[in-house]
C-alpha cells in the first residue's frame, strides 16, 4: 500500500545536482536514439502518462526529457475538460483514439485518470462508479499492452504542498509564465487532502504499476523519468531494420539495370540502331549548352538526360 505522504518529493540526499544534470543529458540523448529505432522498427508502442497536481511540471518534463526525440515519432496530447461530444460517449472514448500506434511514443499530459480523480474529489460521481471506472481503466490498459504491444509508463508527479504554492505564485509574478496562471488552481489547492486520497486510490488499484517521481527539484524530475524510460526501452532491444537477405531479390541485378536503361535512352535521343556506347562506360548527367544541338521547333522544358562520358545532350 503506497502512502504518498511517506515518500519524499525531493532528490535523495546523496546525489549531486551537477552529476545528475550531466547524466540526464546522456540519458536524453540515448532516449532520442532509442526513439528513432522504435519508430523505424514499428514493433512496439510506448505510452507515457504524466499525471499530477497543478504546478507539478508535466509540460516541462515532456519538453526536457524528449528534447532529442524526432517530432515525427512523438504524439503529445494534453487532456482538458471534455467537450460536449466527449461527454456524450463513455469516458475512455476520447482517450482510445489518441493512443500511440506501433513505432510511436505517446505522451499524455493528464489522462484518463482525470475521470476518477477530479470527478470523485468534487463528488460528481459516487464510489460505485469510481470502482467501475477503475476496473475499466485496468482492462483498457491491459488491452493496449497485450493487443497492440504498448508499453505503458505512468508517472505520478509527486510535488509537495509548499512547492506547489511556490510554482503557482511564479505564474503570477514572472511575465513569461502569466499564460499558465489560472485562478481555479488556487481553489483546487484547497482540496489537497482529497486529491491525495484519490491519487492513492488510483495508484494502489492499478494493475500496471505507477512510478512515483519526485518533482520539487526539476533537475531530478527529468533524470528520474529519462532513466526509467531508457532502462526499459533498452530491454526491448529495438533495432534499425536491415536489408532482407533471404529473398529472391538480387540487389546486383537492380544496380546492373541502370546502364541498360541509359543506353536505351541514348539510342532513342540520337537514333542509334546498331552501334551503342560500351555498357561498362561510366555514366553521368551532362547539362549541355543550348547550342550543342539544333533547337527544338517549339519551346519546351529542357531536361538533363543520362549520357556516357564525353557526350552531351538535352531532352
Amino acid at each position: 500500500m503506497i502512502k504518498l505522504d511517506k515518500i519524499s518529493t525531493r532528490a535523495p540526499e546523496h546525489v549531486r545536482e551537477k552529476d545528475i544534470k550531466e547524466e540526464t543529458g546522456n540519458l536524453v540523448e540515448r532516449l532520442g536514439d532509442l526513439q528513432q529505432r522504435l519508430y523505424a522498427e514499428k514493433k512496439h508502442a510506448v505510452l507515457v502518462v504524466l499525471q499530477g497536481m497543478d504546478g507539478s511540471g508535466k509540460d516541462g518534463a515532456a519538453h526536457k526529457v524528449f528534447d532529442q526525440c524526432h517530432i515525427t515519432g512523438i504524439n503529445y496530447h494534453a487532456f482538458k475538460k471534455p467537450t460536449e461530444e466527449e461527454f456524450a460517449h463513455d469516458f475512455l472514448w476520447r482517450v482510445h483514439k489518441v493512443t500511440p500506434e506501433k513505432g510511436m511514443i505517446g505522451i499524455f499530459n493528464r489522462s484518463h485518470y482525470e475521470d476518477i480523480l477530479i470527478q470523485s474529489v468534487h463528488g460528481w460521481i459516487d464510489k460505485k462508479r469510481v470502482d467501475q471506472r477503475m476496473k475499466a481503466i485496468n482492462a483498457f490498459e491491459e488491452l493496449l499492452a497485450f493487443d497492440s504491444n504498448t508499453h505503458i509508463f505512468k508517472f505520478y508527479m509527486h510535488i509537495s504542498f509548499a512547492e506547489q504554492e511556490k510554482q503557482l505564485r511564479q505564474r503570477m509574478q514572472e511575465p513569461e509564465k502569466y499564460w499558465k496562471h489560472n485562478p481555479g488552481d488556487w481553489e483546487e489547492r484547497k482540496l489537497w487532502d482529497k486529491y491525495m486520497s484519490a491519487y492513492e486510490y488510483a495508484i494502489n488499484n492499478s494493475s500496471i504499476p505507477w512510478h512515483i517521481c519526485p518533482v520539487d527539484q526539476r533537475w531530478y524530475r527529468d533524470y528520474f523519468i529519462a532513466k526509467t524510460l531508457v532502462e526499459a526501452l533498452e530491454k526491448l532491444h529495438v533495432q534499425m531494420p536491415r536489408w532482407p537477405t533471404n529473398n529472391n531479390y538480387n540487389l546486383n541485378r537492380r544496380k546492373n539495370c541502370a546502364p541498360k536503361l541509359v543506353i536505351r535512352v541514348w539510342r532513342v535521343v540520337f537514333g542509334v540502331k546498331s552501334s551503342s556506347p560500351n555498357p561498362s562506360t561510366p555514366m553521368r548527367i551532362i547539362r549541355a549548352s543550348p547550342t550543342s544541338f539544333p533547337s527544338p521547333p517549339r519551346k519546351v522544358n529542357r531536361l538533363p538526360v543520362f549520357l556516357p562520358n564525353g557526350i552531351s545532350g538535352l531532352k
